[in-house]
């Protein structure tokens, strides 16, 4: 059980870690129930990015594969799965439209009075699909992107009747390419202290940033794992 949730947290870290690096703010909410005991649901992280993100002197620019910032801010609830779960959101999130509306409500980036129905717009874009969608699950209004983010590191990428999943291939990918550029860039350093990423994320860094390694391993979850003695 305490390898189960120590590789659910790595996992976890690894989503921020390559969310933070295409710009975003990142944290968890806990969705609380009525009364005095429990919680209704959390999710695992919820991560915005502002639309005028931009950090050229870093060179490589946001992921294609969730989009670059545009004329929209970008709400991400992001819903972690393990390998063998099903790439679906939580129960709670799918039919409780009160629970998507205290994150939106949350997020602060929405009139109160407009919440309920965002959220239930919202809500529907996380329902289970019959047929498989290609295209990152979201909802749009003017001013914001909302999108359903179902993550899971330890797929390498998905199959033809898989839905959309952020997975293993482009995670690792990514971030490999943000930490180890070639050549280097004239602006950006890439020697530090990686204290500075704190605790969460200084050991998936150091990895990334291992001497020893010229590419990414055959199964580099596992090999994160064994780096991190999980």
């Amino acid at each position: 059980m305490e390898t189960e949730k120590a590789r659910s947290r790595a996992q976890e870290n690894l989503l921020q870690l390559y969310l933070r690096l295409n710009g975003f703010f990142l944290t968890g909410l806990i969705v609380h129930k009525d009364g005095p005991d429990g919680i209704r649901t959390e999710v695992d992280t919820l991560a915005v990015r502002h639309r005028f993100h931009c950090e050229p002197e870093r060179v490589i620019e946001p992921s294609p594969f969730i989009g670059k910032a545009g004329q929209r801010t970008d709400l991400f609830i992001c819903e972690v799965k393990s390998k063998g779960q099903s790439l679906q959101f939580n129960a709670r999130l799918r039919d409780e439209p009160q629970c998507v509306a205290t994150l939106i409500r949350w997020a602060g980036l929405f009139d109160p009075n407009s919440v309920n129905e965002i959220a239930e717009q919202v809500r529907k874009t996380l329902q289970t699909r019959p047929i498989a969608s290609k295209c990152i699950p979201s909802t749009t209004t003017e001013e914001v992107r909302i999108c359903g983010v179902i993550c899971c590191p330890e797929r390498w990428e998905g199959g033809r009747n898989d839905p959309w999943f952020l997975g293993g291939k482009e995670i690792f990918e990514y971030i490999w390419n943000c930490f180890r550029p070639d050549p280097p860039r004239p602006e950006c350093a890439t020697k530090y202290d990686f204290t500075a990423w704190g605790s969460e994320f200084e050991c998936i860094v150091l990895w990334f940033k291992k001497k020893d390694m010229a590419k990414l391993p055959d199964n580099p979850m596992t090999a994160l794992y064994e780096h991190l003695r999980i």
